[in-house]
């Protein structure tokens, strides 16, 4: 898809059903029209490239409706495949933790909340990454508290993505691995 600049814009790839449906759950305050059903294999968004300094820090935020546990089922994965250069917004396994992870020159970083993930209700989710600080993960308005965990063990960039790279590997509601 295209938008009238002929400048690339996300594709939405599948059928995937539309809100509200047979919502069981609360659905959010505010109205969420045009709310897309993502299974992370058959029905996803593609986003275009991006080149942006996210090192200097940014937000993210969507409503959510997990239904039911897909393991590691992503909200928003940047990158340019498997752990390369990648920042993703997830779900911790088959847990019901929310996890941010940072992929920078083969190490990972994750912060990873409790068990904040309620299936079948609507849940607003936002993640701020501001500098040099370990990224802030709200549900719902409320800041969680969340672990650190690296990948091989050290601490080494503290969770800054690398600037000046073109993530070509974009998408809502899918992984890029």
């Amino acid at each position: 898809a295209y938008d009238p600049n002929d400048h690339p814009d996300a594709t939405i790839i599948g059928a995937p059903q539309r809100f509200p449906r047979r919502l069981t759950g609360s659905p959010p305050s505010i109205p969420i029209p045009g709310g897309l059903e993502f299974n992370g294999s058959t029905t996803y968004v593609v986003l275009p490239p991006i080149r942006a300094d996210f090192s200097h820090g940014f937000a993210f935020e969507a409503w959510v409706y997990f239904d039911g546990v897909q393991r590691g089922a992503r909200i928003i994965e940047l990158g340019r495949g498997e752990q390369a250069d990648n920042i993703s917004i997830g779900r911790l396994e088959d847990s019901g933790a929310l996890s941010v992870q940072v992929a920078n020159g083969g190490q990972v970083e994750t912060l990873i909340t409790s068990n904040v993930i309620v299936d079948r209700t609507w849940m607003h989710i936002a993640v701020v990454f501001v500098g040099f600080v370990c990224p802030s993960i709200y549900v719902n308005g409320v800041l969680q508290s969340t672990t650190v965990t690296t990948s091989p063990g050290i601490y080494t960039f503290g969770f800054l993505p690398n600037p000046g790279v073109v993530r070509n590997k974009n998408y809502l509601g899918k992984s890029a691995a």
